[in-house]
């Protein structure tokens, strides 16, 4: 496994790309069964609110390698290197995230994604180096994130977990409770990862992960913009085809 220059790059874990990997692929699926209901008028098997588990799963995987990886990259990046290298994920996540916004906002006027996945991953790197300090304990600060119960609030306090009342989006991860799973992988990384892998860790060089999937958890972010659009070009295809006949 390439670990290249530990002062200025991370090593690489495999286990933590099949995770992403993972949850690509999941995301996949949920997708393409939201674009069934929705694009396409045909409906699921049990409706599409019996999936929402799935992309709540799918959120959490992501979430949790967000960091995991973060306690990792900090562990490696030169200290007058770290808050530049966070800034910089931040501004690309979070410009991301607004493209998002202004597609669904076309697409889907009537629940565009106002703070979603992208622009919670995007804030979380900015806060994420005042809470590296802590460690470990940051499992303690994800479970309190996790516990403080939201209401309904304003449009202001939307990104926090405090929508308007009435809200309708897609996609909506705030801060609270979903910073939390992002602390929990923090506290995860800095307790199996920092210094280096914990030994019980090991095993995970002897797998042999499917090199797609492997694929697909590295370059999980250009997969996220592309898979929409081929989804439904696929799916568009088929329904002609399948009307065709």
């Amino acid at each position: 496994m390439p670990t290249c220059n530990l002062q200025h790059h991370s090593p690489r874990y495999l286990e933590l790309d099949m995770l992403r990997g993972i949850a690509v692929l999941l995301m996949i699926v949920y997708h393409a069964l939201f674009d069934l209901e929705y694009f396409f008028d045909i409906a699921v098997p049990g409706g599409l609110d019996a999936w929402t588990m799935l992309s709540r799963i799918t959120a959490t995987l992501f979430l949790l390698t967000v960091g995991i990886v973060s306690a990792i990259s900090w562990e490696h990046t030169p200290s007058e290197r770290r808050w530049p290298k966070s800034l910089r994920r931040a501004a690309l996540l979070l410009a991301a995230g607004m493209a998002v916004s202004l597609a669904t906002r076309i697409a889907i006027p009537h629940a565009p994604v106002y703070f979603g996945i992208l622009h919670l991953i995007g804030l979380s790197a900015l806060l994420q180096p005042m809470f590296h300090p802590l460690g470990a304990w940051n499992a303690l600060a994800g479970i309190v994130a996790l516990s403080i119960p939201t209401t309904a609030g304003s449009w202001s306090t939307l990104p926090f977990g405090f929508p308007p009342s009435g809200l309708a989006s897609v996609d909506y991860y705030p801060l609270l409770p979903w910073f939390g799973i992002v602390l929990i992988g923090m506290a995860a990384g800095h307790a199996l990862y920092v210094p280096s892998r914990h030994w019980l860790l090991h095993i995970c060089t002897y797998i042999q992960y499917p090199h797609w999937l492997l694929w697909c958890g590295r370059h999980a972010l250009f997969l996220y913009f592309v898979h929409q659009p081929v989804l439904l070009g696929m799916l568009t295809l088929v329904r002609a085809v399948w009307r065709a006949r």
